[in-house]
């Protein structure tokens, strides 16, 4: 997401998660409702093994289904170009997935 020129302080990101149908069926217990709530801590920068947490994670509603979009926001003081974006859902397993950013 482009970040408003004035604010200096916080980068917003937009991200879709869509779960394979593999991921479904080995776990048919997570619903719709577990990529709704208590994904604040699922998500986070990492730049040199240092885990940056959001200041905010808001879970859009996008009338789409099988699919989840957040909106993440950092302070801008990590943003650089060696780190990434990790989703890590602690209740699904021990994946770990990475992105890389676009600034």
């Amino acid at each position: 997401m482009k970040s408003d020129p004035a604010d200096t302080a916080i980068v917003a990101y937009r991200l879709r998660l869509v779960p394979s149908a593999t991921f479904r069926t080995i776990h048919p217990d997570l619903g719709a409702d577990h990529f709704w709530y208590r994904m604040d801590s699922c998500f986070y920068l990492n730049e040199k093994g240092r885990p940056r947490y959001p200041l905010l994670v808001q879970p859009v509603a996008n009338g789409a289904k099988d699919n989840f979009e957040y909106i993440l926001q950092f302070g801008r003081e990590m943003q650089t170009d060696s780190a990434e974006l990790v989703y890590s859902d602690r209740a699904a397993g021990t994946a770990t997935y990475k992105f890389k950013l676009a600034y």
